[in-house]
């Protein structure tokens, strides 16, 4: 098993997490583990700057361990520091298939605009039976893969609280399957300074994979979800408790928050809020229509809950479908954006195929 389990970060605001998620009854002893209070200093950042002294001349480093008390950590401590760019440059790139990671409990920050955490491309293999755990990413251009080269993964847990954000490109492009991604923890993502239409996460063919808990914060020009693929993916993708949103209705998203091109997904219980002030700004081709647009490919989208941003008609679809196949089941509105006087409208276009319950309205 190749295990990267950092317990120290890169800097004070890691460090303080430390005592939120860590702080426990320790005593020394412990198989893997050292004690800060069992070092010399007058102060806990003295105690800290001796621990991870000891640590590093460790030919396997412990976890350092604190105490049920309040610490006061002031003085940034620096884990690493390292030049990291994108594609074959990135922090970790697979050559090969690779078994059996696990990295937990970490915080990365990257301040050159052109960092990369995990570089995989299907031609090299995949992860394999593998997880990660309770990981942030702050100003990182690109998380696991990137828009050209998707990570590829198959038997991967993403487990924890997880945070990107602000996000500079796609931070997470990913394929594979037998996937559970946060369906036991929580992603927290959002874009960085303005742009048009990047998606924060794209999909391709991702198959037979759970995605659990994910808030998708996609304002200031961004989208959400890119979801493509194709009808030999098996059982599909499951998307279940995802908010896609701009950040508020007076702060919205521009066009569309999700765009699936293809492949099976089924989403439920999915909040779609905030977006289509201005469709024609995000670049996108065609140009989006709906807050969710459906070109291709199959899904059921069984308990939206829906809002407008504010200026925003009823008029303009929920779900704009021009291809594939869609269905709609119990869908339900909130009022932050304006009053309801109707029910959300799916719009029907070219080649789609659909079939709606009556808690929407179908226009062609």
């Amino acid at each position: 098993m190749r295990t990267f389990h950092y317990t120290l970060g890169l800097g004070l605001a890691l460090a303080l997490l430390l005592v939120a998620a860590l702080t426990v009854q320790a005593q020394s002893g412990v198989p893997g583990t050292v004690l800060l209070d069992d070092y010399p200093g007058a102060t806990d950042d003295d105690k800290l700057t001796a621990a991870l002294a000891d640590v590093k001349t460790k030919t396997y480093i412990p976890a350092i361990l604190l105490s049920g008390r309040t610490y006061t950590f002031t003085k940034t401590q620096t884990r690493v520091n390292l030049n990291v760019g994108t594609g074959v440059n990135s922090w970790f790139v697979g050559t090969a298939t690779t078994y059996d990671v696990y990295i937990a409990r970490i915080g990365f920050a990257s301040s050159n605009g052109n960092s990369q955490f995990w570089h995989h491309p299907l031609s090299a293999g995949t992860i394999y039976a593998s997880t990660f755990e309770t990981l942030g990413f702050f100003g990182f251009k690109y998380v696991f893969g990137n828009p050209t080269e998707k990570c590829a993964i198959t038997q991967v847990n993403f487990v924890g609280q997880w945070t990107a954000v602000p996000s500079l490109d796609t931070a997470f492009t990913l394929g594979g399957s037998d996937n559970e991604l946060w369906t036991s923890g929580y992603l927290n993502i959002g874009g960085g300074s303005r742009t048009n239409g990047r998606y924060l996460l794209r999909f391709e063919s991702l198959s037979k994979t759970n995605v659990g808990p994910i808030y998708v914060t996609a304002h200031n020009g961004w989208s959400g979800l890119l979801v493509t693929g194709s009808d030999s993916n098996g059982p599909g993708l499951v998307i279940n408790g995802a908010r896609f949103e701009g950040m508020n209705a007076n702060d919205p998203s521009s066009g569309a928050v999700v765009v699936q091109k293809g492949g099976k997904t089924i989403y439920r219980d999915v909040w779609i809020a905030y977006g289509m002030t201005n469709p024609t700004a995000n670049g996108h081709t065609p140009v989006d229509q709906g807050m969710i647009m459906h070109t291709g490919g199959e899904a059921l989208w069984d308990g939206i809950n829906y809002d407008r941003a504010t200026g925003v008609s009823q008029a303009v679809p929920l779900i704009y479908a021009s291809g594939g196949k869609v269905r709609v089941r119990n869908t339900f509105t909130a009022a932050k954006g304006g009053v309801w006087t109707a029910l959300p409208i799916v719009k029907r276009a070219g080649s789609a195929v659909y079939n709606l319950d009556d808690t929407v309205t179908e226009t062609i």
